[in-house]
């Protein structure tokens, strides 16, 4: 008997057991029944597509109301309790202006000199929580809203 193995005698015992392991699962298996499962399995993949389509279609169409209920809170909290926003004779579709900066600044409010004084010592985070304001504006517009609310 010879003892010595080599990597071809190994490759070739492996893939002989393989290939009859093979066989024998392809003469044991009742092919009809797979295909019959295989079948079920993918009518049950597409109710559940058509399912999960469904379900996305009712969020997409209940987003704009979600919107409308987020917006609605969050107006409730800037806004005091006695302030009322009329908004029924909005044109909802008509395309954004945004104005230039200098256009929606408010004139100089004249002020006593130790607000200002008190305003350009803080800084442009603090002026900006003070106004309400969270984009990044020049420290000079951010003190003249301060002083025009």
């Amino acid at each position: 008997m010879n003892t010595v193995t080599t990597l071809a005698g190994t490759a070739g015992r492996i893939t002989r057991a393989a290939a009859a392991g093979v066989i024998w699962v392809y003469r044991n298996t009742d092919w009809t029944e797979v295909w019959e499962t295989v079948l079920q399995g993918l009518k049950v993949l597409v109710v559940l597509t058509l399912l999960a389509g469904r379900l996305a279609r009712r969020w997409w169409d209940a987003l704009p109301g979600w919107s409308e209920q987020l917006g609605q809170w969050y107006a409730d909290r800037i806004t005091p309790p006695d302030h009322v926003i009329d908004m029924t004779g909005m044109d909802w579709h008509a395309p954004v202006q945004f104005l230039p900066v200098p256009a929606y600044m408010p004139a100089a409010v004249p002020a006593r000199v130790e607000v200002r004084q008190q305003l350009e010592g803080m800084t442009c985070r603090q002026l900006r929580d003070l106004t309400g304001i969270r984009r990044k504006m020049a420290k000079r517009q951010l003190i003249e809203l301060a002083l025009a609310a």
